[in-house]
Order: C-alpha cells, then sequence, then structure tokens
C-alpha cells in the first residue's frame, strides 16, 4: 500500500506538471495570436503608405500611340516640370488610359465597376464581364448601342444566379 501511495503521488505530480504547461501553453498562444494580428496590422499600414508615392493624373489627352502611354506621360511631365525636378530614381512604372467614355454605360443602364489594376467589369444581363482592353469595350458597346447581344470577344468571368 505505502508503495502504491508513493506511485500515485508521483503520477499526480506529474499530472499537475502537465497541466500547468498546458497552460502556459495556451496563453503563450493567446499571446502569439495578438502579436500577428499587431504585425498583420503594421504589413497592411505599410503597403498603403508605400502605395502614397504613386500619382494620378487625369484629363490627359490621349494620343494615337496608346500603346506607350508610359512615355507619353514621362514626355508630358518632363515638358510641363523640367528633367532637372525628377531624379534618378524617377520612374512611371504603368500608365493607364480611359477604357471609354463611361457616359455611354450609364447610357445602356449597365451596372459598372473599376477595379485595380485598370480593369472595367460590367453586369450585363446577369453575366460578368472584364474588360482590360478599351478595343474590346468600344466593340462590345457599339453593339449593345445597335441593340445586337453579342459578346464574343469579351471574356465572361461568371455568371450569377440573378432573377
Amino acid at each position: 500500500m505505502d508503495r502504491h501511495g508513493k506511485w500515485l503521488d508521483k503520477l499526480e505530480r506529474r499530472i499537475s506538471e502537465v497541466e500547468d504547461g498546458q497552460s502556459t501553453m495556451s496563453s503563450g498562444q493567446a499571446k502569439m495570436g495578438k502579436e500577428l494580428v499587431a504585425l498583420q496590422t503594421e504589413v497592411d499600414d505599410l503597403e498603403a503608405r508605400s502605395l502614397r508615392n504613386n500619382l494620378c493624373i487625369v484629363d490627359v489627352a490621349e494620343s494615337t500611340a496608346i500603346d506607350n502611354m508610359e512615355g507619353n506621360i514621362e514626355c508630358l511631365l518632363i515638358q510641363l516640370l523640367e528633367r532637372d525636378t525628377f531624379s534618378s530614381l524617377f520612374a512611371i512604372e504603368s500608365a493607364h488610359h480611359s477604357l471609354a467614355g463611361k457616359r455611354q454605360l450609364q447610357d445602356l443602364r449597365l451596372e459598372y465597376r473599376m477595379l485595380y489594376p485598370a480593369r472595367l467589369r460590367v453586369m450585363v444581363d446577369c453575366k460578368l464581364f472584364l474588360f482590360t482592353d478599351h478595343k474590346n469595350l468600344a466593340q462590345f458597346l457599339k453593339r449593345r448601342m445597335a441593340g445586337g447581344r453579342g459578346c464574343k470577344t469579351v471574356d465572361t468571368l461568371s455568371q450569377n444566379g440573378c432573377d
């Protein structure tokens, strides 16, 4: 009996140590979860701050050389602000032109949204269409204004269960 009593005491101590360790691990896990949320918030903030270096220039007349919008914008900025204004780190990473007069979409009573980067999403007959090319959008609008329903040059993203 004495041996069994010592053995039970030893087991109880081990069980107590395991339970104490488990509670310590649980509190550590909660602390790490809070740190993870704080770090994610900080990363989101840093990402948003890095985007602040971007400029949005509107109402720039588009030339016939639409394929080289970066070059057109660079020339425009150099003409307006002189080359000495810019450091050697200055670069135009991307430039987007308008896809088409957004008024046409309103006239056709189509639901649309501009998405980043330079994509236009249009809802037609409960189908979503994504335009990244102004030429496809222009063809689509011509057919819609003429009363046609064909959208063969446009990629269908998905169909919603609209009634």
